[in-house]
């Protein structure tokens, strides 16, 4: 999976002059292109609106004007998105917050679909390591005690091993001095969920699993299997367990029979719920949702279950959509 496939919930590129826009639409043609859910805008004076409802924020200007305007909403590393800064000539992709949590690697990402140069001056991506806060995210769990984060890079630059507890094999493309389980030469250990065995003696990094709710819309020719095979495709894009899935929910009772099909709880909402959820991060409305009175169908009705947040924005498989959100 790459860096761009990862980018679940979109990208949001902003300029603020009318040198960056040339730039700016370019890189939403070529996002689209790849199947990456993203959205341009001219910078309004106001970025509040967006900033918890994107993986990666581009800021399509000079880099010191971008320092200046993130420093109004920056909060802390586990909730900033990644922002990432743009050169107005697209020279230079340059990432300036959340370089472990996902900013790196879209610039990499994003600088070799423009062909540009991506900037990156973290130690780990020198040395061609894995980020922790990255593999912590292809693992669906939140780090719980991020103080500990120096000493863990420290291990890994240095060489030392650090085991991970919990899960049986790494994802793929992992890179780093990264071990699945424990042994006699681990003095530094990742724990996915609760451990099954003594940690005396290990410094310990804890990183608790969530769980995920998938919403569907379909149109009404849509079959069963068509309904199956989108869900299939989101937790296949997410690199997530069915085991994770709290429920799958719809406003149409047959999505139950494909959730039944594919061993999954199932739950049956109405539209009036669908009005009720107020979640300034969905996805825009097409003209057909406006005309029936509604704001979306699969990210709300993931919402509407109990989901915080959006995981996945919809996904659109032939005739059916689907979003997941975390819970």
């Amino acid at each position: 999976m790459s860096a761009l496939e990862r980018l679940w919930r979109g990208v949001l590129i902003v300029y603020a002059s009318n040198a960056g826009t040339d730039t700016a639409n370019r890189l939403f043609k070529l996002l689209r292109s790849v199947g990456v859910p993203t959205v341009v805008i001219k910078y309004d004076g106001d970025l509040s609106r967006y900033w918890g409802c994107f993986d990666v924020i581009v800021l399509v200007m000079a880099l010191s004007g971008a320092v200046r305007l993130i420093c109004k909403y920056a909060k802390s590393k586990v909730v900033d998105p990644a922002v990432v800064a743009i050169d107005d000539g697209g020279r230079y992709v340059i990432p300036i917050l959340g370089a472990h949590w996902g900013a790196n690697e879209a610039a990499k990402a994003i600088a070799e679909l423009m062909g540009a140069e991506a900037v990156i001056t973290t130690a780990a991506e020198y040395m061609g390591i894995t980020g922790i806060e990255e593999l912590a995210r292809l693992l669906h769990c939140d780090i719980i005690n991020t103080e500990e984060l120096p000493s863990f890079y420290s291990a890994l630059l240095s060489g030392k091993p650090v085991c991970i507890v919990g899960i049986d094999k790494l994802p793929s493309r992992v890179k780093g001095n990264y071990m699945v389980g424990l042994n006699t030469e681990c003095e530094y250990a990742m724990v996915v969920g609760d451990p099954q065995q003594s940690l005396r003696g290990i410094k310990v990094l804890r990183c608790m699993p969530y769980k995920v709710i998938i919403g569907v819309g379909l149109m009404n020719e849509a079959g069963v299997d068509e309904v199956t095979k989108a869900i299939r495709a989101a937790l296949d894009r997410l690199g997530i367990e069915a085991n994770r899935v709290l429920a799958v929910v719809s406003i149409k009772s047959r999505v139950g029979e494909a959730a039944k099909a594919l061993g999954l709880p199932f739950r049956l909402i109405d539209v009036d719920e669908l009005r009720r959820i107020d979640y300034g991060c969905a996805t825009p409305p097409n003209d057909e949702l406006r005309r029936l009175g509604i704001r979306g169908v699969a990210e709300l009705a993931a919402l509407a279950a109990g989901g915080t947040s959006l995981l996945l924005r919809k996904i659109v498989v032939g005739r059916v959509t689907v979003a997941v959100a975390r819970v």
